[in-house]
């Protein structure tokens, strides 16, 4: 069902910012003088500093209070998308008890979305294992269909059970009769749930980023002038907070088509884009269709202001997709690989620096040279860090580079302190991206958050 996308982002660089700070234009945008403002993000990062290390992560919105107690999501605009025939009868894995994650600044828990059961809700993206309908269909799901068949026929049912859901990226091993769930993003054993993609601002004044550390996936991308902008993926668990946030490009959509029907936040996009956004099966949250999940910030100047609320946001989009297997594949490292204690990825005026860390098993992540901060945890880290060679070409709209994300190419994947030259491939916008060592076999990642680093592949 098409809709209607009442956000919009003019087209010079000028006008964009003006708009993305809520001034008047000639041209109608994102009005956020109905977004309240905040406590300082930076304030919260000085407590991080001063604390060896993190306090509890920030309570949560409960998601299942009734429609009185939540913002009317959708007063002054709809953002409905074009939905797929294919979500049709689409389920997904069950999901089970998550423990806290390990990595410095991500012990986090997860949620379940308000109105939505805790296993097999509708909206996996395309190509999912059909295995995984046999949760929950039909009244009682597969452990009711183990119940009422005896013998033979329940072993082959829970094989079938097991192996759709190794498939689809969700882990299912058997110690004491428990059920283990694992993340087909971080490879962690933690209960996934709908997939949000944030657009998040990397300008220097946008720094430091507030909720960065708590997402599964960052991918960052080339803009115009050759900076930099970050898109955060975030799934089953949300940090409180996440910003700041900042307008979406054409190619955020052939990216986030990985991810099948994702919730997508941003504050406004080029007019000529937005029809393409309808058009796409992202489930779009903005200013206008979701008021109150952004606020802004009186710490900092628009644009650089603007941040979100991740379980509101979810609230606008109940038809995201759950996350499922993306093609990532974690485990044991490669053999082979060479010792690299830093490695340096570089933009025509932008940089990223990714140091390893043995005392954090992982890798400090620094941005044009400077380390990059969390306000609630103080430095970001990354168990995996990809560095994706791609063709970046001029969009159609003239001065907007285009990231292409499908196709092949080399890449290089840092994991315990060592570099592993690796092939890219992604055959169409449906597809997940597969990563293959030198031997063509495919290249485990290290369990925990992974940064993609979308970089011009040499001439």
């Amino acid at each position: 069902m098409h809709g209607r996308l009442h956000v919009h982002d003019p087209g010079s660089r000028d006008r964009h910012s003006r708009c993305e700070s809520g001034h008047t234009t000639r041209s109608p945008c994102v009005t956020p003088a109905r977004v309240p403002p905040s406590a300082s993000p930076s304030a919260r990062l000085a407590d991080a500093r001063r604390s060896p290390s993190p306090g509890p992560a920030p309570a949560h919105r409960n998601p299942g209070g009734d429609a009185a107690s939540r913002p009317l999501a959708r007063a002054g605009g709809v953002a409905t998308v074009v939905r797929d025939e294919r979500d049709q009868g689409r389920t997904t894995c069950a999901h089970r008890t998550p423990t806290a994650r390990t990595l410095p600044g991500r012990t986090r828990t997860s949620r379940p979305l308000a109105g939505r059961p805790r296993s097999c809700r509708p909206g996996t993206r395309p190509g999912s294992p059909p295995a995984a309908a046999l949760c929950g269909r039909g009244g009682g799901g597969a452990a009711a269909a183990q119940r009422r068949a005896p013998g033979a026929r329940a072993r082959a049912a829970l094989a079938l059970l097991i192996a759709g859901l190794l498939v689809s990226g969700c882990s299912v091993t058997f110690d004491s009769g428990d059920e283990e769930v694992r993340s087909p993003f971080t490879g962690e054993q933690v209960e996934p749930g709908p997939v949000l993609a944030v657009k998040l601002d990397n300008a220097p004044d946008a720094r430091p980023h507030t909720g960065l550390a708590s997402a599964d996936i960052v991918y960052a991308s080339q803009v115009e002038g050759g900076l930099s902008r970050l898109t955060a993926i975030y799934s089953g668990d949300l940090p409180a907070e996440t910003g700041p946030v900042r307008s979406a490009r054409e190619s955020d959509l052939q990216l986030l088509r990985t991810f099948g029907d994702p919730a997508f936040a941003f504050s406004g996009a080029r007019s000529a884009v937005l029809p393409l956004i309808t058009q796409s099966p992202v489930e779009a949250v903005t200013p206008d269709s979701a008021p109150g999940a952004f606020f802004r910030s009186g710490d900092r100047d628009a644009p650089h202001n603007l941040f979100l609320r991740p379980t509101e946001a979810l609230d606008d989009a109940p038809g995201a997709s759950d996350a499922s297997d993306i093609g990532f594949r974690f485990g044991e490292a490669p053999e082979g690989g060479r010792e690299t204690p830093e490695e340096t990825v570089r933009f025509p005026s932008a940089s990223f620096g990714f140091a390893w860390s043995a005392e954090d098993g992982a890798w400090r992540v620094s941005m044009d040279g400077s380390p990059a901060q969390d306000t609630g945890t103080g430095q970001v880290t990354a168990a995996t860090v990809v560095v994706q060679y791609v063709d970046v070409h001029d969009s159609q709209f003239p001065g907007t580079p285009f990231t292409e994300t499908v196709g092949s190419g080399a890449a290089t994947v840092l994991r315990d302190g060592r570099a592993h030259d690796a092939r890219w491939q992604r055959d169409s916008s449906g597809d997940g991206t597969r990563f293959t060592g030198e031997d063509g076999e495919r290249l485990n990642f290290a369990t925990g958050p992974v940064w993609v680093v979308l970089a011009p592949a040499p001439a």
